[in-house]
């Protein structure tokens, strides 16, 4: 069951035993006095946000013990706060909600506003130091609906000194492991087993995790059973490792390379290149052509302006013991925007964006010793990719090609990869230099630079003299595949990214010619090669006409169910108005694509659409065709 807003908020830290007591004290105040840590007490529950203000008096922050709800931004303005909060779980997004207050030396005192209701909190400054686990729990049956869903569960468990204190987990997907996110109410240890047992509270549902911990593999195994409040119950197995660790010591001065970022683009000065260790290396990019790049845009813009966005993770350290499948390196991962009016056209235009993925890492790897700065990834070039066989051994007479994310068929609930179907005894080659950290009986991963991950599943006869540690060139035989397809992908963590966004031109032109005979039933609704990573049945979607004067000026189809390929329709004039309605029919094999009485043939590649439609049967070539672009 899905936890209001309000609650996530509210309840978001078990913080009594850690801050019972605390003094609050008098702090020698940094520049801005909103800068640190606060608690909220709400009843038997604390809420804690960990802020940070630009010299503008722009916020940004951190819920610590939150593994999804952000804070999204907020302002300063004297003594007068507001912050903004998003988020969501494994039951979808949760409800845009705020704060808006009143600073009084170590006392910010206002009023939270949730779905139009009021509620009065006051937050107090603490100075308390308190350490952030971030762990991952899968269950990999979960759901007799989608039998290919990984359920996940993100937990933030928070200890001081070793002693549990509190902490949130949220759902990733599915809400049937456990919840979709809620509490963590106790974690006990049983010092003669080393068993840990994990206890919940959501929205009407109990929970409890009894993990064991494997040092060998660095993994944690166990069962884990729920109860609703209508007494069903539910369980599984599951297993999972901890991503990294976070002390909150760290959390200023991490977000300090954030907003001294913001205050130096704005004052145009070189202030900002400060948040870069001198040997930063990030895809060939030093810190010398920051100061080049930062150069340039004072010279070329007026009026800079820095948006930072939500903080979503922050990782200090690692302690070695986690898993390929869920370490994260230390790292902030946030959105930064930065626009500026051209003085040579006089327009506003965006200057730089960076989005944090598992392969951009500009603005994202950490170092905090002797001092927190950003140090790149370490890679000398762009990440480029071959294909992982060679183009003539695809196998053509079969499916060719299962693209990344959402794709109907066997992978509703999105897939981390790009799956290539290959002739028998095909070798598979490495489409990148790097070294071997990860070989079992089916698969094989590659890292390629600090933290980036290269996957190959369901392959077999690895090559013997590969093993750990072993380095690779692009096009080295690897191995051959288990069955006729392998799957390929990029994965850091527990985030994965479409590989085919990083191939070579040669790897591009193979890889263009194999989408383009490859054909899906589900391609009208989800016709990319890498579709959204998970999407909300029924899926709405739009192919707009380019001609603005054709007609229909725009087919809505919607696919109503992840388990079937049925679809409706509507058409729609060129004032919007829907003048048809109806069960479309589409043949994938023959590129059929009828609506009604309107009999049609098409051919779709990407997010393009050729279509021709008649009354009086069906055309037999695609002359004189209109052509629709995929909207989502």
């Amino acid at each position: 069951m899905k936890l209001m807003p309000l609650s996530r908020l509210l309840t978001a830290f078990i913080f009594g035993s850690l801050f019972a007591g605390a003094t609050v004290v008098n702090l020698n105040l940094p520049t801005n006095a909103i800068d640190g840590t606060w608690y909220a007490a709400v009843g038997s529950r604390n809420a804690v946000i960990s802020l940070k203000a630009c010299a503008d008096g722009e916020l940004i922050g951190l819920l610590p013990a939150e593994p999804t709800i952000n804070i999204t931004g907020g302002t300063i303005v004297g003594s007068s706060v507001s912050i903004n909060f998003s988020g969501e779980d494994g039951g979808g997004a949760l409800g845009d909600f705020s704060f808006t207050g009143t600073l009084s030396g170590d006392v910010l005192a206002g009023q939270a506003l949730v779905n139009g209701t009021l509620r009065d909190i006051t937050f107090n400054r603490v100075t308390a130091n308190y350490e952030v686990q971030l762990v991952e729990f899968i269950d990999p049956d979960v759901s007799a609906f989608y039998p290919d869903v990984n359920a996940t569960l993100l937990f933030n468990i928070v200890t001081k000194a070793g002693r549990f204190v509190g902490g949130a987990f949220t759902g990733f997907h599915s809400c049937e492991f456990i919840a979709c996110g809620g509490m963590i109410d106790d974690v006990s240890v049983d010092s003669s087993t080393g068993e840990r047992t994990i206890t919940t509270a959501s929205s009407n549902i109990d929970g409890e995790l009894v993990a064991i911990w494997d040092s060998a593999t660095s993994t944690f195994a166990g069962t884990w059973t729920s109860i609703n409040s209508s007494g069903y119950t539910a369980g599984g197995d599951f297993m999972g490792s901890q991503q990294g660790l976070a002390n909150s010591e760290n959390f200023d001065e991490v977000l300090g390379l954030l907003t001294t970022f913001a205050d130096g683009v704005e004052s145009e000065t070189l202030i900002a290149s400060d948040i870069f260790a001198a040997s930063y290396l990030n895809d060939g990019v030093t810190s010398s052509d920051w100061d080049t790049r930062l150069t340039g845009w004072f010279a070329d813009y007026a009026s800079l302006q820095v948006d930072l966005g939500a903080v979503s993770t922050i990782i200090t350290h690692n302690t070695g013991g986690e898993s390929l499948w869920t370490r994260r390196l230390p790292q902030i991962e946030a959105i930064v925007t930065v626009s500026g009016l051209n003085v040579h056209t006089g327009v506003t235009e965006v200057v730089y964006e960076f989005f944090p993925s598992a392969v951009n890492t500009e603005l994202s790897l950490i170092a905090i010793a002797p001092a927190a700065k950003f140090i790149g990834n370490g890679a000398a070039g762009e990440l480029e990719l071959e294909l992982p066989f060679d183009y003539a051994l695809a196998d053509l007479t079969s499916n060719i090609v299962w693209p990344y994310g959402v794709h109907g068929g066997g992978h509703p609930e999105g897939h981390p990869g790009v799956d290539f179907w290959m002739l028998p005894g095909s070798s598979i080659k490495s489409a990148t230099a790097g070294e071997v950290v990860m070989t079992d009986t089916n698969m094989m991963m590659i890292e390629s630079r600090s933290g980036l991950l290269i996957q190959y599943e369901h392959i077999a006869s690895i090559d013997p003299a590969l093993i750990l540690g072993s380095t690779v060139v692009a096009g080295q035989h690897l191995a051959i595949p288990e069955v006729d397809h392998i799957h390929f992908g990029i994965r850091h963590g527990i985030v994965t990214e479409p590989p085919l966004k990083h191939f070579s031109a040669t790897a591009q032109v193979d890889f263009d010619s194999l989408w383009a005979q490859a054909a899906w039933p589900q391609e009208i609704s989800e016709p990319l090669t890498a579709n959204a990573y998970h999407i909300d049945f029924p899926h709405v979607i739009e192919w707009i006409n380019n001609d603005p004067s054709g007609l229909p000026a725009v087919i809505e189809l919607t696919d109503v169910s992840p388990f079937d390929y049925d679809h409706t329709y509507r058409l729609l004039d060129n004032a919007g108005v829907v003048y048809d309605s109806g069960n479309v029919n589409f043949n994938h094999g023959q590129g059929w694509l009828d609506f009604g009485l309107q009999l049609g043939l098409c051919d779709i590649v990407g997010n393009e659409m050729q279509l021709v439609l008649s009354t009086s049967g069906r055309p037999t070539s695609l002359a004189g065709a209109s052509v629709f672009s995929f909207a989502e």
